[in-house]
């Protein structure tokens, strides 16, 4: 998640159409496997009863997050158009720190 908003935030300073294309497919593709990473170490460090809420609360608040981001970007575009870019870069940085407080399992 931590590459993933260095990508977030480099996506302000590309300069051509192709750059764009491809800090964007990295970006996409680092925050998917983040996901993807977190999703598994949930499953993998607690219980099956607790580990089977807290994906169902990811895939939730995900779905919730997901159509507020999209009514909100919306109005921060009016602002400013850094604002958002920034924002999200560094809300998906702040994310990977909180993901590294995750416990580890023990052997």
């Amino acid at each position: 998640m931590l590459l993933a908003g260095v990508f977030g935030f480099a996506i302000y300073f590309v300069k051509s159409s192709l750059q764009i294309l491809m800090v964007t497919c990295v970006f996409s593709l680092m925050i998917v496997t983040a996901n993807f990473v977190i999703g598994s170490i949930v499953v993998d460090i607690f219980p099956t009863h607790v580990g089977a809420v807290a994906i169902c609360m990811m895939t939730f608040f995900g779905r919730v997050g997901a159509i507020a981001s999209n009514l909100a970007f919306g109005m921060l575009l009016d602002i400013s158009c850094e604002v958002p870019i920034f924002l999200v870069g560094s809300l998906v940085i702040l994310g990977g720190l909180l993901a590294l407080m995750l416990p580890r399992k023990k052997s």
